[in-house]
């Protein structure tokens, strides 16, 4: 899966000299559009002393509340594919920007208040966050331990404004917080892995308040000047380039209903729910949801032949509770088996001479008294090639609507068919087609007046893989990853037998804004 998350609160803090007669460090410029990052060294005095370092910090909050609802059931933030990575975009127009310089961000322990204040030039509106006030709320002044919200330390400590380091309970000791990124040409954007950070604060191990972005370690104390490195806001105009979480994990379901091969494990998915939302089965007088490891099983069976498998609910991890309504069951059946299907045909028999079995899938209770669902399953011969990508697929999305809402969450199906086959015998009865599966398809979007790619193929964790059931193959997507009002497509890779194709669906669509 694959998620966006904008900045719900940004600013940054200076004590920039202003006129030669003060230092701004009670100025706010929560509503600017620029995220601005910079150090002067005694580039202005203040009269009847030296002007000594002005300096920036930048502070910056993403509200998670909507992905901590994942972590009880789809989302395990302990598996490798869990991947956090903070996105600012660069806004220089071509202006001098420093070089060379590292950039480091820190957890705060102390909340922030975004502001009002819009005045980057002289500095003239005040307000909070400020350079020495973290808040001021219900007529409390809250005020960071030290000035510029840099009173540093290990989690656990009190009196902090950001955590350098800390013991995140993952059986890893204590271990640096905080991340760095070097800028060499200084107009690259940041791009930054932030996923032990988030983890550690959707675990509970530290409250989420942001982020701090300063300069990194000598870089904002040595003496050389390095102005000014500028980033969009979430003020900024162009929505397209507003700060951003892009948060991605594998929660792909590979379901082999349409695809299933002799001599290779299969998975079978059953799917259960209660007007049209996912549900345990229940059984008994007492309804008791049926859940966990080895709950239920699935028969399979063609002929005189039978195999019984157990099915577990699918959960993402041992630690975490199972996806409601959803089981899983793997077999896999030799190809040269010598069990009797029929006769004196066995599997190897029957298989060599017709490509495929037809097998019989019921899922039923452990006790085998109680069935839930029959349906049947083709498997194949591993030696067919019908499904290579030799058949030159072509994919399309058979359930998109022109336009969707900004907060909406959809299932996007796909079918896929052969190009090349472009004769169909006449018939008078109507021809129902199964879809083409493979097991290695991601997608990606595209914003079309731009041409800007928004979200990429995430290959390396599968968190834009998409899934299959036995009617196809599919993807649960978040409109509210992408901006209101621009004109999207989606595009496909498939990667089958070392051969890649992509592929661009015909088809375009709309975000609106949230009703």
């Amino acid at each position: 899966m694959y998620l966006v998350i904008t900045a719900s609160s940004d600013t940054y803090l200076t004590n920039k000299i202003v006129d030669q007669s003060f230092r701004a460090t009670d100025a706010n410029v929560g509503a600017a559009s620029t995220l601005d990052l910079f150090k002067l060294y005694n580039e202005t005095s203040i009269t009847g002393s030296d002007g000594g370092n002005e300096i920036s910090r930048i502070l910056i909050k993403f509200n998670y509340d909507n992905i901590g609802a994942l972590t009880s059931s789809r989302l395990n933030i302990d598996d490798a594919s869990f991947n956090c990575r903070l996105r600012m975009y660069d806004i220089n127009a071509g202006n001098p920007v420093p070089a060379n310089f590292t950039a480091a961000i820190y957890p705060l322990s102390k909340s922030f208040q975004e502001g009002l204040g819009r005045d980057t030039l002289a500095f003239s509106d005040l307000y909070t966050s400020n350079f020495v006030t973290s808040s001021y709320k219900s007529g409390v002044t809250s005020l960071w331990n030290r000035p510029g919200a840099m009173a540093s330390g290990t989690l656990g400590q009190e009196n902090l404004d950001i955590f350098e380091r800390g013991n995140l309970n993952d059986n890893l000791g204590i271990v640096d917080l905080y991340k760095k990124q070097l800028f060499t040409a200084g107009t690259e954007d940041l791009s930054i892995d932030i996923t032990k950070i988030v983890s550690g604060s959707l675990s509970g191990q530290f409250k989420n308040h942001g982020f701090l972005i300063a300069f990194s370690g000598s870089d904002e104390v040595d003496i050389k000047t390095r102005f000014v490195k500028r980033f969009a806001s979430r003020h900024v105009s162009n929505k397209l380039i507003v700060p951003r979480i892009e948060m991605s994990f594998d929660d792909t379901i590979l379901d082999n209903t349409l695809n299933s091969f002799l001599n290779m494990t299969s998975s079978l998915y059953l799917r259960n729910s209660t007007r049209g939302t996912p549900t345990n089965i229940v059984s008994g007088s007492g309804l008791k949801e049926i859940g966990g490891p080895d709950c239920i099983k699935l028969k399979l069976k063609s002929g005189s032949y039978s195999l019984t498998v157990n099915a577990s609910q699918v959960t993402q991890s041992s630690n975490m509770s199972g996806m409601p309504g959803l089981y899983k069951a793997q077999f896999c059946i030799p190809y040269d088996a010598a069990n009797v299907i029929s006769g004196s045909d066995t599997i190897y028999k029957f298989a060599s001479k017709s490509g495929s079995i037809k097998f019989l899938t019921t899922w039923g209770s452990i006790d085998q008294t109680v069935g839930y669902l029959t349906s049947s399953i083709l498997l194949t011969s591993p030696f067919t090639t019908s499904n290579s990508l030799s058949v030159d697929p072509d994919i399309r999305i058979s359930n998109l609507k022109k336009e969707y809402r900004e907060g909406e969450i959809h299932r996007v199906k796909l079918f896929c068919i052969n190009a090349n086959e472009t004769n169909f015998r006449s018939v008078k009865r109507k021809i129902t087609k199964s879809s083409l599966v493979f097991d290695e398809v991601y997608y990606r979007v595209r914003e079309k007046n731009s041409g800007k790619i928004v979200i990429p193929f995430k290959k390396d964790n599968n968190g834009t893989r998409v899934s299959s059931d036995g009617t196809g193959m599919f993807f649960d997507f978040h409109f509210g990853c992408l901006n209101p009002r621009s004109l999207y497509s989606f595009e496909f890779f498939i990667k089958d037998g070392g051969i890649e194709k992509t592929i661009v669906d015909v088809n375009r669509f709309v975000v609106l804004g949230r009703k």
